[in-house]
C-alpha cells in the first residue's frame, strides 16, 4: 500500500530539505568569515535536531504510523517555536548563552517583557501561521498519554448496536489520505520557517560583517 500522489510530492518536499539544511546550516556557521557566536551554537543545535527529526518523521508516515509521526511533528513545532524566540529576545546572544548554561526559555522574557513560555510563542507565531495554536494543541495528545491513544484504535462505532470494532496493530491506515497530506504538509511549513529564520540570521551575520 502507497500512499496517494500529494502525500509524495510533500514527502518529496520533505526530502529536498533535508538536502538543503546542512549547507544552509554551513552558510550561517561560515558567514562572516567563521567568526562564531553564541546564537551559532544554536543554529548547530536547530540543524541537527531538525535533521534527525525529519528523518525519523519521514519513516513513519511511510510506514503508516500516524500515531508516532503527530508526536514527531509536535516536537518539530517545538523546534520552531523556541528557535522564533531568539528573535523576539532583547539579546539573542546572550539568551543563548543562558540555554547553554541550562536555563529554560519559557521562563526568559521577550524584548516587551513578556514571558516566553510555550503558549505564548505560539501566539505570537500564528499571527503569520493561523495553523500553529489549533496543530499545536492537538499534538500535544501524542507526547504524553491522553485520550487521543484511546480514540485512535477505534476503527468504527454502531450506536445503534452499541458496537465498538478496534484495530491494534502498527498501522495506522484507517486515517484519509487527507489527514497523511494535512501532517507532512504541516511539517515542511515547520521547516520552511526554520530555513526564514537561518536565511535571516545568516543575512544580519554578512551585513554586520
Amino acid at each position: 500500500m502507497e500512499h496517494g500522489d500529494k502525500v509524495k510530492a510533500e514527502l518529496e518536499k520533505l526530502s529536498k530539505y533535508q538536502g538543503c539544511l546542512p549547507h544552509l546550516g554551513h552558510e550561517v556557521i561560515t558567514a562572516r568569515n567563521g567568526a562564531l557566536y553564541p546564537l551559532d551554537f544554536v543554529v548547530i543545535g536547530i540543524v541537527k535536531r531538525s535533521l534527525s527529526i525529519a528523518s525519523a518523521f519521514k519513516t513513519l508516515v511511510t510506514d503508516w504510523n500516524m500515531v508516532c509521526a503527530r508526536a514527531l511533528l509536535r516536537m518539530q513545532i517545538d523546534t520552531v517555536i523556541r528557535f522564533s524566540a531568539f528573535w523576539i529576545s532583547g539579546n539573542p546572544h546572550q539568551m543563548a548563552v543562558e540555554v547553554m548554561q541550562g536555563n529554560q526559555i519559557n521562563k526568559m522574557k521577550d524584548r516587551d517583557g513578556k514571558k516566553m513560555t510555550d503558549a505564548y510563542l505560539v501566539k505570537k507565531l500564528s499571527h503569520e501561521f493561523d495553523w500553529m495554536p489549533t496543530v499545536y494543541q492537538y499534538t500535544s495528545g501524542y507526547i504524553h498519554f491522553s485520550e487521543r491513544h484511546l480514540f485512535d484504535p477505534i476503527a468504527s462505532l454502531e450506536e445503534d448496536d452499541r458496537l465498538v470494532k478496534f484495530i491494534i496493530n502498527d498501522k495506522d491506515e484507517k486515517f484519509p489520505e487527507s489527514s497523511w497530506h494535512e501532517i507532512v504538509s504541516c511539517f515542511n511549513q515547520c521547516a520552511e520557517i526554520i530555513f526564514a529564520y537561518l536565511k535571516g540570521y545568516k543575512h544580519i551575520k554578512e551585513a554586520t560583517g
